[in-house]
C-alpha cells in the first residue's frame, strides 16, 4: 500500500510543479502607452515564467472594446518536432523578433488609428479572463497651419 501512496504523491508533484508553469498570484501583464500617429510603438508582455520552458501556446490579442471578441495579433504554437515555438503574425503592421524569455515584445513600426485599443497576452487554453489587458492610446494632435507645430503639446 505504501508504494502506491508514494506513486500517487509523485504524480501529484509532477503535475503541480511543471517547469515554466505560471504561479498563483502572478498574473500575466502587458504594457503599451500613448503614441502619436506615425510613431513607432511596442506592446510588452510579461508572462512571469519562461515561455520556452512552459512549452505552451501563446497569443497576443487586440480588442477594440470590452465587448469585442478580439483578433489575434501574434499566435505562437509549441512544436514538439522542433522543440521551439513557431509564431505567426496574424495582423498587418506588427513585427516580432522571435525572442522569448519571461517577456515578449511585439512592435508597431508606425502607429495608425487601427492600432488603438486593448491588448492581452496569455497562454492559450488557460484562463484568458485573468490576463491583465493594456491599452495602446492614440495621442491627439492639433497642428498649427502657421507654424506646423503640435498645439496640444
Amino acid at each position: 500500500m505504501l508504494p502506491a501512496v508514494l506513486l500517487l504523491a509523485g504524480l501529484f508533484l509532477l503535475f503541480h510543479t511543471t517547469p515554466g508553469a505560471p504561479t498563483a498570484g502572478k498574473p500575466i501583464t502587458c504594457e503599451a502607452g500613448a503614441f502619436h500617429i506615425g510613431e513607432p510603438a511596442s506592446i510588452d508582455c510579461n508572462f512571469r515564467t519562461n515561455i520556452t520552458a512552459s512549452k505552451r501556446d501563446i497569443s497576443i490579442t487586440w480588442y477594440t472594446s470590452e465587448v469585442d471578441r478580439g483578433k489575434d495579433v501574434l499566435w505562437c504554437h509549441w512544436s514538439v518536432e522542433t522543440k521551439k515555438h513557431v509564431c505567426k503574425i496574424e495582423m498587418a503592421n506588427y513585427t516580432f523578433d522571435g525572442v522569448f524569455t519571461e517577456h515578449l515584445t511585439i512592435k508597431i513600426p508606425a502607429v495608425t488609428t487601427e492600432h488603438g485599443g486593448w491588448y492581452k497576452c496569455f497562454f492559450i487554453a488557460s484562463d484568458e479572463i485573468k490576463a491583465h489587458p493594456c491599452e495602446l492610446r492614440l495621442q491627439a494632435e492639433l497642428i498649427s497651419a502657421k507654424t506646423g507645430k503640435n498645439l496640444l503639446m
